[in-house]
């Protein structure tokens, strides 16, 4: 049994953090030739993950982070995008927060990037209602949003702006820009590895289509023009097969992984019976793809995509 799986069969202290840091955040484009994997074996080898946890909830109705964890764990993955994750929410998690836990799991460094962040007397999921739950003594936020797991260090991070249908707070409803795109460089033996974890907006509407436009259009201009050593992953929350075509533009910087190196319809969503991709994993052009995978869990709603990738030195 390898350290990692030998943390998770241990409980975790109440109170102990081993991971090295632990980082929050305030409030079809085709593949170069030769690809890095064929560089002479001088690529830099990693193993990327991008799941959507969704607060750690599975398919049969248990909120597990250490079986979230177990499953990263076996995966063998060394850099992970998360969506849906609890940071002292609502009793939904237990007011846990579950970015530094599967840090502490799985000894990684974490960058939590809310979407939605209040004041740890608010409670979101009963705002000014009787029974009103506040968050558990020293939280210092009740948050929502995104992580970056990563065994390697994190050089810099940043959560930045999308437009979005606010879907909780007093602006409830409202479609403005709000935190929620994490952005994270992480050194991996050497090479510096940029990463970004998404989650879009969801609905298969017009209303719904109009703003994941404007959100695509938002992350391209984050991410500059002709990126490289990038990795862009997360819930979309569109297959490319439905009609509205909004996601398209992401394709003319970026490299879907799944169709160079997976195989079958990779269908990601919704537990028990998957019907949809929507989760990705993105990479640009310079990066080899060697393989892709969706790894069968219920841990959540939705199936974790695992890429082999290699960067050039």
């Amino acid at each position: 049994m390898n350290r990692v799986l030998r943390r998770l069969v241990i409980p975790a202290v109440a109170g102990v953090m081993t991971v090295s840091a632990v980082m929050y955040a305030s409030a079809g484009a085709e593949q170069a030739e030769p690809p890095a994997s064929a560089a002479g074996g001088k690529g830099v080898e990693l193993r990327v993950m991008s799941y959507n946890i969704q607060h750690a909830r599975g398919a049969d109705d248990d909120v597990s982070v250490h079986r979230v964890a177990h499953r990263i764990a076996e995966s063998g993955a060394e850099v992970v995008a998360l969506q849906e994750v609890d940071v002292h929410w609502s009793t939904r998690s237990d007011l846990r927060d579950q970015a530094a836990e599967l840090a502490e799991l799985l000894d990684m460094h974490v960058y939590f990037a809310p979407i939605y962040s209040f004041e740890p007397g608010y409670d979101p999921e009963n705002p000014g209602g009787e029974g009103n739950i506040p968050a558990p003594p020293g939280a210092q936020q009740r948050a929502f949003g995104l992580a970056v797991l990563s065994e390697y260090p994190i050089v810099s991070a940043q959560n930045h702006d999308l437009t979005r249908r606010v879907g909780r707070g007093p602006d409830r409803g409202e479609v403005k820009p709000i935190p929620g795109f994490a952005d994270v460089t992480v050194n991996v033996k050497g090479v510096h590895v940029r990463v970004f974890s998404a989650h879009l907006q969801s609905g298969a509407t017009d209303e719904a289509a109009e703003i994941r436009t404007a959100q695509v259009a938002e992350m391209l201009e984050i991410v500059g023009d002709d990126p490289t050593r990038t990795v862009l992953m997360g819930d979309l929350n569109e297959d490319r097969s439905w009609p509205f075509g909004t996601i398209e533009p992401l394709f003319d910087t970026f490299a879907d992984a799944w169709e160079l190196g997976g195989e079958g319809d990779g269908l990601t969503a919704y537990l028990p019976e998957p019907d949809r991709r929507i989760d990705y994993v993105l990479t640009s052009p310079d990066v080899g793809v060697d393989a892709a995978e969706v790894v069968a869990s219920e841990a959540s709603d939705h199936l974790p995509v695992v890429a082999d990738l290699t960067f050039r030195r």
